[in-house]
C-alpha cells in the first residue's frame, strides 16, 4: 500500500481512539451521586452504629447546595466536615414504624472523617431499639439527576441490603432476621 493511503487511515484511527478516550473520560466525570449507609448492631458495646459513606465530591456538592463555598473548599477541613455531618444528620432518620405520628428514634452524631476519595459520617444510639423500625434516607435528594443509595443492615454475619430511590418515603427495616438483642423485647 502506498504511503499516501496509510497516513489518512492512521489519522482516522487516531481520531477515533481520541474520541473514544474523551467519551470514556466524560462518562467517568459524570458519575451519579452515591451514598452507602451501614446500620450495624454492636452487641459488645450495646450500640446501634450508623455509618454513611459518600464520595468526597458528592459531599462538596451537598454543601454547595446549601451555601456558597470558596473555590478551594476541601473536606479535609474540620469546619466543612462538621457542616456536612449536620446535613447528613438532617437527611437521615429512624422512627418507630408503628407510631402515628411516627416517633423519631434519635441518633447521636459522632463525627465525620475523610479517607481517600470518601467522607464518612458516624451516628449511634444505645440498644435496645423498638421492635419495629423504619428509615427515611434523603441525604442526596438535593442533588439533581440519578442517584444511588444503598443501606446495609447488619449484625454479626447477618447482612441485608435495601436499595433506596429518590421517591421513597419511610422504608421498614428487615428486623426479623436480626438477633433479639436489637429489639426491646430481646
Amino acid at each position: 500500500m502506498p504511503f499516501s493511503k496509510q497516513v489518512p487511515r492512521r489519522a482516522a484511527l487516531s481520531a477515533v481512539a481520541l474520541w473514544f478516550g474523551l467519551l470514556c473520560g466524560a462518562a467517568l466525570a459524570h458519575r451519579q451521586p452515591e451514598c452507602v449507609t451501614t446500620i450495624r448492631v454492636n452487641s459488645d458495646d450495646s450500640l446501634l452504629e450508623v455509618e454513611h459513606r459518600l464520595h468526597r465530591h458528592d459531599g462538596l456538592r451537598l454543601l454547595a447546595a446549601e451555601t456558597t463555598l470558596p473555590n478551594d473548599a476541601s473536606l479535609d477541613t474540620l469546619g466543612l466536615r462538621a457542616r456536612l455531618a449536620l446535613l447528613v444528620e438532617r437527611g437521615f432518620q429512624l422512627s418507630d414504624e408503628t407510631g402515628k405520628p411516627r416517633a423519631t428514634v434519635p441518633l447521636d452524631l459522632i463525627g465525620a472523617d475523610v479517607e481517600g476519595d470518601y467522607v464518612y459520617v458516624y451516628q449511634q444510639r444505645p440498644l435496645p431499639l423498638p421492635d419495629t423500625l423504619a428509615l427515611k434516607h434523603k441525604i442526596l435528594n438535593v442533588l439533581a439527576g440519578e442517584l444511588s443509595v444503598e443501606v446495609y443492615v447488619e449484625q454479626g454475619a447477618n447482612r441485608r441490603r435495601i436499595r433506596i430511590t429518590r421517591d421513597m418515603d419511610w422504608t421498614a427495616l428487615p428486623m426479623q432476621f436480626l438477633l433479639g438483642s436489637m429489639t426491646a423485647d430481646g
